[in-house]
């Protein structure tokens, strides 16, 4: 018996473009219970409210999000900046562990924090990139996440294939060409 709980999945769900980014982005985050308060977003992907909702029930995040539409001016790319006021951690790596933890097995999330933060870091790939910023107060802090992928990569057609991959026990890389 494979590990992987959608090996076994009877169903699963393919969340929409901007609930992958936020799921990307604050999940993490969330799940850690550093989070004080509801985090505001900002987004170019198209808001679901519904979808939204079921993917903040994924992980048991209850108090809700701020979002935003912002103008679609980056064509091909999706992004979305996450800003959620957190309980100030006793050092930075704290918050940097959380999310290398989360992702360190993933094939489709990276960290970049030193590339020109531009659509072309992500444009035709099947990846979705983040970067981190935290600005500390007194006994809290401002962290910032920014995350961005393709509208055909990990924000289309890909992601589903990826989760059908798994769920039948395919090699998780594998494509439709």
């Amino acid at each position: 018996m494979d590990n992987n709980p959608l090996v076994c999945a009877d169903h699963a769900w393919v969340p929409d473009e901007a609930t992958t980014l936020l799921l990307a982005a604050f999940g993490p985050v969330a799940l850690s219970g550093l989070v004080l308060e509801a985090p505001s977003v900002l987004t170019n992907a198209p808001i679901v409210a519904n979808a939204i909702e079921s993917g903040l029930e994924s992980i048991a995040w209850t108090e809700g999000v701020t979002l935003a539409a912002v103008p679609d001016d980056m064509g091909d790319v999706y992004a979305l900046t996450c800003l959620a006021k957190v309980a100030q951690p006793d050092d930075w790596e704290e918050l940097d562990d959380i999310y290398e933890e989360r992702y360190q097995k993933a094939l489709y999330i990276r960290r970049d924090e030193t590339s020109d933060w531009t659509p072309d870091l992500v444009r035709g790939k099947n990846e979705i990139v983040y970067r981190l910023r935290l600005t500390l107060g007194e006994g809290e802090g401002l962290l910032s996440i920014m995350v961005m992928a393709d509208k055909n990569g990990r924000c289309g057609p890909k992601g589903a294939l990826h989760m059908m991959n798994v769920m039948c026990g395919f090699e998780e890389s594998l494509g439709i060409d």
